[in-house]
């Protein structure tokens, strides 16, 4: 079976991460867990798993690389990904991303991206229930969510993790991103960073800024089209995806574009 590692950063122990380690834990194992802390000075809660402070600084991701080739040595594979952030196979072809790690024999796997919306007649989340599509129904691609998570050699990433050393690699690999399927959770995370972080700074502004704008992009997209999407197929928003190559960065980057249908979850249905 392969050995494979699940390794993120937080700033609180509640709001997504329960969810995070449940999903992660029950098909990895959660001794192949590990959790540190995002930055300094965020979290007052944080219990960290399997490992000290990782300190990683979201914008400054050095010491989260290095724990990822740390983690290397003794597992096949090791998935970085944000606690709110929910790798899912083709389901036509993988049954859930057990399966799809043990069936993997290339280096890496960029995810397409995939953000999972509220509508305005849904109730805030409740994880003792299925998610999709009980309580979730729609999403919307989004090219800033297409992250190279699932990766079996060192990677360098910018800050944020959207981009990395290598042009991205697509293969059947979905990151459902829950930034967006939940405006309350959304709003009291934000209030939860925004009381803890310096008055005037960069991300106070930030996390202050996302609180309206999350129930802002959900409320359009919501009176937007409906559009169908095949799985097995690369998804229209990543059809013609222009790669460029930052030579000063030693980075491969392409546009961050947030696509104006509604998608259906049809195809997910049961995943979480």
């Amino acid at each position: 079976m392969t050995r494979v590692a699940v390794v993120t950063e937080a700033q609180s122990s509640g709001f997504y991460l329960p969810f995070f380690i449940r999903y992660y834990g029950g098909l990895f194992g959660m001794e192949n867990l590990y959790i540190g802390q995002y930055g300094e000075g965020f979290a007052t809660d944080l219990q960290t798993w399997n490992c000290g402070p990782i300190a990683a600084n979201y914008v400054m991701p050095g010491p989260m690389q290095e724990k990822v080739s740390e983690l290397l040595k003794t597992h096949d594979i090791v998935i970085r990904a944000d606690a709110d952030e929910i790798l899912v196979p083709d389901p036509r072809k993988w049954k859930n991303l057990r399966h799809f790690a043990d069936d993997f024999t290339g280096d890496f796997v960029t995810s397409h991206g995939l953000d999972v919306m509220q509508m305005p007649s849904d109730a805030p989340l409740d994880f003792s229930k299925p998610i999709l599509t009980e309580q979730r129904q729609f999403g919307f691609g989004n090219q800033i969510m297409n992250k190279t998570a699932f990766t079996s050699v060192p990677m360098k990433w910018n800050g944020g993790y959207h981009w990395t050393n290598y042009p991205p690699k697509f293969g059947g690999l979905f990151n459902l991103h829950l930034h967006s399927a939940c405006n309350k959770m959304r709003s009291d995370w934000c209030n939860f960073l925004r009381d803890r972080l310096p008055v005037g700074s960069h991300f106070r502004r930030y996390h202050t800024g996302q609180i309206s704008d999350t129930a802002f992009l959900n409320r359009c997209l919501s009176r937007s089209a409906i559009r169908e999407f095949d799985t097995s197929e690369s998804p229209y928003w990543n059809r013609d995806l222009k790669i460029t190559y930052d030579a000063e960065n030693d980075l491969y980057t392409y546009p961050m574009a947030t696509m104006k249908n509604r998608i259906p979850l049809t195809a997910f249905a049961g995943a979480f």
